[in-house]
């Protein structure tokens, strides 16, 4: 290396935070030295790296003034190999720190570095180089709003979906965020499952680390619900088949239930919201009764019933009552879900997986078939899929016939196909489910108290 670069990166890497006065006094002196020279002292943790990108990497104290000088001699965002703005935007320390940067100054930064050539993320970065996450989704968790808008200006994508993931832990701070990026002509929105993504209720016990307040929730709800470009308030998501009132009252993200979590009815201001907007249709969907149900039976009764006073003013259907004693077993069926005349469940293990399947039937005759499977992982156990399927059912004598279309089997390459179930109503045996005319289950449980499990079926 030639004494003039090795200079530059004494100085670079001395205790004391570089001057860069002194920098671009030592550059624009002298003969001119390759600025842009990938370091190959096998020795140093900067090995394969520019001096730019030194600086952007490690967040060097001062790095927008020094990264400044060092490209005004000719230094290259990309000379080695992958986008400096990630860097610069991920190391740049919060306001709490001694090496706060300003977000005018870091703003101009990212001017210059996209002026200079780095526009995208490169598709395969050097093993060295990692840091080819989206620009502007860094910019977003550190909350550098002027440089947010000076790389939506210079044509970066950011999806919406992901921007809502984001944004929602910073608290107030994110509706502001929010509200600079809708004013933003140039972004490219595409819409699909944003509101279900703002109202999706995360797991509880991380809330309050999270920044997730009620409040800030639904003013951004509000804020979208506002703007000229928004989806419809009812829009089923394509992947999870949710409008996003489902989304709000889901039990779980997963759609199901599971007693030890809460669903998101605390999330009062955000329900308030939704149900006013004009058009605003109350699904008649199973995980949606799910919700309706729970809201009835459990926790914060005042905040619950206020919930469910509105629900059932916007169209709501409240649970039926349990069928008659005799028909089967109330026992079995508690008909407790809301437009469910009848469920049925049953879990049972095999090897280190255990399986529930559910089935819910309707009093209009249709049907849905829930199977989720999880897995024993140490910490006493984690659902990993959810396996769903719509039919029909009816009362056939003693037992119940159930037709399952397009239930996604567990086994990976296995194609969708109809399914025929019937359920014995037999009081004896407290309900038997059988596929094909054959028992598929044996319900053995015995190793997990906390997870209830049927009767055991005749061998």
């Amino acid at each position: 290396m030639e004494p003039k670069l090795r200079a530059v990166w004494d100085l670079l890497t001395a205790d004391e935070a570089p001057n860069p006065e002194e920098l671009d006094k030592l550059l624009g002196s002298g003969e001119k030295c390759d600025i842009n020279t990938l370091n190959d002292d096998s020795n140093a943790t900067y090995e394969g790296q520019t001096p730019l990108s030194y600086v952007l990497e490690w967040g060097v104290k001062g790095f927008p003034e020094i990264a400044h000088v060092l490209m005004k001699h000719g230094a290259s965002p990309t000379a080695c190999g992958h986008t400096c703005l990630a860097s610069s935007l991920r190391h740049s320390p919060p306001p709490t720190s001694d090496f706060y940067v300003e977000d005018e100054d870091l703003a101009s930064l990212v001017s210059k570095l996209i002026e200079a050539g780095d526009k995208h993320p490169p598709p395969s970065p050097p093993s060295k180089c990692t840091n080819s996450t989206n620009p502007c989704l860094e910019a977003v968790r550190h909350n550098h709003q002027k440089s947010l808008e000076v790389l939506l200006h210079a044509g970066f994508p950011m999806d919406p979906k992901a921007l809502i993931e984001v944004v929602r832990p910073f608290g107030h701070r994110s509706l502001d965020l929010l509200r600079r990026l809708l004013s933003l002509d140039s972004v490219p929105y595409s819409w699909d499952g944003v509101l279900q993504t703002l109202v999706a209720d995360p797991d509880p016990v991380f809330v309050r680390d999270w920044g997730h307040d009620p409040e800030n929730v639904a003013a951004m709800l509000k804020t979208l619900l506002a703007h000229p470009f928004c989806p419809g308030v009812n829009d089923v998501h394509a992947e999870t088949g949710l409008t996003p009132l489902m989304a709000l009252c889901a039990p779980t993200k997963y759609g199901y239930i599971e007693e030890d979590f809460e669903i998101n009815f605390h999330n009062i201001p955000a329900l308030e919201i939704l149900l006013a907007h004009p058009g605003v249709k109350v699904n008649y969907h199973h995980d949606y009764e799910n919700a309706l149900s729970r809201a009835q039976s459990k926790g914060n009764e005042g905040t619950r019933k206020w919930a469910v006073d509105r629900l059932l003013a916007a169209g709501a259907k409240p649970p039926p009552k349990a069928p008659p004693s005799g028909e089967i077993p109330a026992d079995l069926f508690n008909g407790q879900f809301g437009g469910c005349k009848y469920e049925f469940s049953e879990t049972w293990k095999d090897g280190d997986c255990y399986d529930t399947r559910t089935v819910y039937l309707r009093e209009d005759g249709r049907c849905t078939l829930s199977t989720v499977r999880g897995k024993d992982d140490g910490w006493g156990g984690a659902w990993e899929e959810t396996f769903n399927g719509e039919g029909s059912w009816k009362e056939a004598g003693a037992s119940v016939e159930i037709e399952v279309v397009g239930v996604k089997e567990a086994d990976a390459g296995k194609s969708e196909e109809p399914v025929k179930l019937i359920l014995q109503k037999s009081k004896k045996d407290k309900g038997r489910l059988i596929e094909g005319g054959k028992k598929v289950y044996k319900p053995q449980y015995p190793d997990r108290k906390d997870v209830p499990y049927p009767p055991q079926l005749d061998e």
